[in-house]
């Protein structure tokens, strides 16, 4: 059980925001482990999502004319219900997979209006945001050979996004996905060698409906 009382006075537009919320947020799961070194997993919980400080925040930047952006001092929080499978095996080669099924109602998304008459555009957040997600994750830590040890880490996940901006209903969907590849030679002495690489599909996280993050290769 969480209770979370809020006392904001934002001085620069002589506004307060005063929420007092209260949620039961449970979450179980059930856990085998075989004799063999494998396991096998099943849960269920609810994540709880409070708007920040500056999502909150009423003041409207017009650092820039033609984009005009605030806050919302009206929003207010959102439950997300996640549902878990899990297998894995670990023995001299460790291997773990992971399967998600998540969804939410009433996110508090960032959306954009541009006015035709007056050519500017204007962003805020508001709770308009429904998102379905199915997700895998997998990890293998690897002894290629005595000295040689491999670990690669990914995850592809898909999304359905729906959300009301200026008065419509826009639906999308997004396959996301990142990976990750390190390998550690070990010499003797103890002496090690890493190399790895790092790669991020473009929109790593679905925080708007209108708009992307570019892609991430790193080594």
């Amino acid at each position: 059980m969480e209770q979370t009382y809020t006392d904001i006075d934002f001085s620069s537009t002589q506004t307060t925001v005063k929420n007092n919320y209260f949620n039961l947020v449970p979450s179980i799961v059930i856990n085998k482990n075989n004799k063999n070194g494998s396991y096998i997993n099943i849960g269920y919980n609810q994540r709880l999502k409070r708007p920040g400080i500056n999502r909150l925040n009423p003041f409207v930047d017009r650092s820039d004319p033609n984009f005009i952006e605030s806050g919302n001092p009206d929003l207010q929080p959102s439950l997300m219900h996640s549902f878990d499978l899990g297998y894995g095996i670990n023995k001299k080669q460790s291997i773990n997979l992971g399967l998600m099924y998540a969804f939410a109602n009433n996110l508090d998304l960032k959306t954009s209006r541009y006015d035709s008459v007056s050519r500017i555009t204007y962003t805020t957040f508001e709770n308009s945001g429904k998102i379905d997600a199915l997700m895998l994750n997998a990890n293998f830590n690897l002894a290629i050979t005595k000295s040689l040890r491999t670990v690669i880490n990914g995850s592809v996940a898909h999304f359905w996004i729906e959300s009301a901006i200026d008065v419509r209903d826009i639906k999308t969907q997004r396959t996301l996905y990142n990976a990750s590849v390190s390998n550690t030679y070990t010499f003797k002495k103890d002496w090690q060698a890493t190399a790895s690489v790092n790669l991020y599909s473009d929109n790593l996280a679905p925080a708007q409906i209108q708009g992307t993050v570019n892609g991430i290769c790193s080594h």
